[in-house]
């Protein structure tokens, strides 16, 4: 059977519908709910042999794709082993371990492919991350990948995308849009150190990080019968050289790699608890919206942006690897 065809494609399904069907073909090896199975920024393990729960992930950086050409091959190694660091810091966990495997074309320079190792060497110092091992595998033409299979650990309660219910304040812990225009998908920092303070806090109802842009994500927090609030005025949009993000930016750029979370309580819980986050970090975590109930079926399940008093559901949607372009 030819792997390739003109209808029929992975590009008619979308990112969540395809990784659905896989997992559905998986069969019974993959009929765990998350966050014990696919679903979540992290699949979890839990053993009796283990003192504490083990977090895994994998994610990758593609040429052309993740960083062009003339980016520092330090740099797009740094950026890999960050982008997993931020799934493990959105599940409230420490990393400590990777396997990396690479495809490429035989044609790849050792004096370039030594400067992305040693990004990916610096960063994962950093972390406190050992690199324990991967596989290489060549490719024709002119192509280059990097997996990564990132693996974390935590003894307090896992941070999970379930959890939240109607009311519950939504934030972010910091700007978001035009990420590769500000050159920010390469010099972020994974918020290693915010995932574990809000994993902490049991009036953290869920929390994932941003990846795919927040109009997307977002969308994963809410529970049935709700959606998302968000108040455009309050949406920290990133400045950079003298331009600053739009609205729209912030929503569906994506590879933003900061968290977005939702808090339950009273007011005045709430701004203690902004108060408690400004302290430990320096800055503030920026406050969005709330979950609500829908005005009417267009509502339900979507982003309502609410300006002047005016609300519009916002119908455009974050990054998706095999959306239509």
């Amino acid at each position: 059977m030819n792997p390739f065809a003109k209808v029929g494609t992975v590009s008619e399904l979308g990112e969540k519908a395809l990784i659905a069907r896989v997992c559905k073909n998986f069969g019974s090896s993959a009929a765990l709910p998350p966050p014990f199975g696919a679903g979540d920024d992290c699949a979890l393990i839990r053993s009796r042999a283990l003192s504490e729960n083990v977090f895994i992930t994998s994610d990758a950086v593609i040429l052309g794709r993740h960083f062009s050409p003339d980016t520092p091959p330090e740099m797009a190694g740094e950026k890999l082993v960050k982008r997993n660091a931020s799934d493990i810091a959105a599940m409230g966990a420490t990393p400590f371990a990777a396997l990396a495997s690479s495809i490429c074309s035989p044609n790849v320079s050792l004096g370039w492919l030594d400067g992305f190792c040693r990004g990916m060497g610096r960063a994962a110092e950093r972390y406190g991350v050992k690199i324990i091992g991967g596989d290489f595998a060549s490719v024709g033409g002119d192509f280059f990948s990097t997996h990564l299979t990132l693996l974390g650990q935590s003894g307090a309660r896992p941070l999970l995308r379930t959890g939240t219910e109607i009311g519950d304040y939504i934030c972010t812990t910091g700007e978001l849009g035009a990420s590769f225009e500000s050159g920010h998908h390469l010099t972020f920092e994974p918020r290693l150190n915010e995932g574990r303070f809000l994993a902490a806090d049991s009036a953290v109802s869920a929390c994932m990080d941003i990846s795919d842009g927040l109009a997307s994500d977002l969308k994963c927090l809410l529970p049935p019968h709700s959606c998302a609030e968000i108040s455009t005025e309050d949406l920290p949009l990133r400045k950079f050289g003298g331009k600053c993000a739009s609205v729209r930016q912030a929503l569906c750029d994506g590879e933003d790699y900061e968290l977005v979370f939702a808090y339950r309580g009273t007011r005045g819980q709430f701004d203690e608890f902004l108060r408690r986050y400004e302290d430990a970090f320096g800055y503030s975590a920026h406050e969005i919206g709330r979950i609500t109930k829908p005005r009417g079926a267009c509502e339900e399940g979507a982003l309502v942006l609410v300006s002047g008093g005016l609300r519009e559901v916002f119908k455009s949607g974050g990054f998706d690897h095999y959306a239509a372009r």
